[in-house]
């Protein structure tokens, strides 16, 4: 179960604090219905950014067996099988995606454009040195815009 719970990379999760600074800045910090849907948003966010983690990880398998710290990830160094990855990756976007359009649509296009846009990104885009800071850029303003 950590190894799991490692894979999913809950450390980069504080990225998705980002998603706070409409709330904040927008003067509803005190408003408890929008702030426990902010907080479910963070955890959805959270979850699907997970999906896109395990995704890299398994395209990245090989590569990351070569790299002194990547190798000791979980599906690189064998402490998640494939399988155990993809049954989690399913799972966690199975819950995340639908969720995600019952807190509000809108959100749920963010989160779904988010997930397209990373999976492009990861298979495509990274390699690419201005286009992949103009991603990185991106995936923090849809951020924003899921808050």
């Amino acid at each position: 179960m950590k190894n799991l719970l490692f894979m999913m990379r809950p450390k980069q999760w504080i990225k998705n604090l980002f998603i706070f600074v409409p709330m904040i800045f927008g003067g509803k910090l005190f408003d408890t219905q929008i702030v426990f849907k902010e907080i479910a948003a963070f955890f959805l966010f959270s979850f699907t950014a997970s999906v896109v983690y395990i995704i890299n990880d398994i395209i990245d398998k090989e590569k990351d067996k070569e790299h002194p710290i990547k190798r000791l990830r979980p599906i690189p160094s064998g402490k998640v099988s494939i399988k155990q990855a993809i049954g989690t990756a399913v799972f966690l976007g199975a819950v995340s995606l639908p969720a995600s359009f019952m807190i509000n649509f809108s959100f749920g296009i963010v989160v779904c454009s988010y997930l397209l846009f990373n999976l492009v990104y990861s298979k495509i885009l990274k390699n690419a040195v201005i286009i992949d800071i103009f991603c990185l850029a991106l995936f923090f303003l849809l951020r924003i815009l899921a808050g």
